[in-house]
């Protein structure tokens, strides 16, 4: 899931002002107000012109993992050969250079033209006219770029979207100057994977008072291992992230229905757990399907097992037992019924 972290519309006297919930305003520096459709927008002609954003305190930029840019912009395409829409400082850099739009992240280049477009041909940037222009990175898989809605540059990929440096982020230009977009912006949006999904997801469930005040006691316990064992918990996150990444990039490598139906299948066993019917019959029926479909195109499950058993590993090493949730102990063993339902074992 995506969540934004910066939205700013230039529209009164170019103000940078964020309206996301991260509130990360910026500063113009000789980035003044210019007239717009309608309204004001914000210009940047010099070589230094910009709008700096700081990486604040609020950790917007950290994670990131995946990234959406989205940006309504005016550009004369041939006041230069290099022409800046946003950048991250060592994250990513979104541009247009020789008239095509091309993103860099994390070393890795797309540009709408050649080998990375849908039809080989090359697709200009608009000279002199109001259009949107996308950059979308999933994370795990694949890079576009879209002008005005429309797929102009595809790219497979691997690794996430860095986080970005103590340079912060500049809008309009490098975060230190020095590749100006000459052009005006009307408002730029930047989203990236919400990194409390799954602590939102995992503690969703209804819960009794005393199964919270259980759960609270065993998550500190899990902390305080942790920090007495950093080398073990490490090694235990990094594990599990590895096996993470690979399932999720083979997930988005597939074709656009066999994600469909694999959604369709992980939306199931959400709507489940958020419903507190993580025990029933219907949750074993659902694991079952996710895993065979899983297994079906190739892609090993674990159902996030090893997640969920490292906590109560690290729980355990600290002389506490989790009996006061007997309904995650039936879930558990719904997931292992269903991983050894799998030929050869999901496991």
């Amino acid at each position: 899931m995506l969540e934004l972290i910066c939205q700013q519309r230039y529209r009164v006297g170019g103000a940078p002002v964020d309206l996301s919930p991260y509130r990360n305003h910026g500063t113009a520096i000789d980035a003044p107000a210019a007239a717009g459709p309608g309204h004001d927008v914000i210009a940047f002609p010099n070589p230094g012109s910009r709008v700096a954003i700081g990486p604040g305190k609020s950790s917007a930029w950290t994670p990131l993992i995946a990234l959406r840019i989205e940006v309504i912009a005016r550009v004369d395409t041939n006041a230069a050969r290099e022409l800046t829409l946003a950048a991250g400082d060592g994250a990513f850099e979104f541009m247009i250079t020789e008239h095509a739009l091309t993103a860099r992240v994390g070393g890795q280049l797309i540009r709408s033209a050649d080998a990375d477009s849908p039809d080989g041909r090359m697709h200009e940037v608009r000279s002199n006219r109001w259009t949107k222009l996308v950059l979308e990175h999933d994370g795990y898989a694949r890079m576009r770029l879209l002008i005005d809605d429309r797929l102009v540059a595809e790219k497979t990929i691997s690794g996430g979207v860095p986080s970005v440096g103590a340079g912060g982020v500049a809008v309009g230009n490098l975060p230190g100057g020095g590749r100006p977009l000459l052009g005006e912006v009307d408002e730029i949006s930047i989203w990236r994977i919400d990194p409390k999904t799954m602590r939102r997801e995992f503690l969703g469930r209804p819960l009794t008072e005393k199964e919270a005040r259980c759960w609270l006691k065993a998550i500190e316990a899990a902390r305080d291992w942790a920090r007495a064992n950093p080398a073990k918990a490490q090694a235990l996150v990094e594990a599990a992230m590895t096996d993470n990444r690979a399932a999720i990039r083979s997930l988005f490598l597939l074709p656009a229905a066999a994600q469909e139906r694999l959604r369709r299948d992980i939306n199931a066993l959400t709507a489940l757990w958020l419903e507190g019917k993580i025990d029933s019959p219907a949750m074993s029926h659902a694991m079952h399907r996710w895993f065979a479909d899983l297994h079906g195109h190739g892609i090993k499950p674990n159902g996030g097992a090893a997640e969920i058993e490292g906590l109560l590993a690290g729980v355990a090493l600290r002389g506490l037992q989790i009996d006061c949730d007997p309904a995650l102990g039936a879930y558990l063993k719904h997931m292992h019924k269903a991983l050894d339902a799998i030929p050869g074992k999901g496991r």
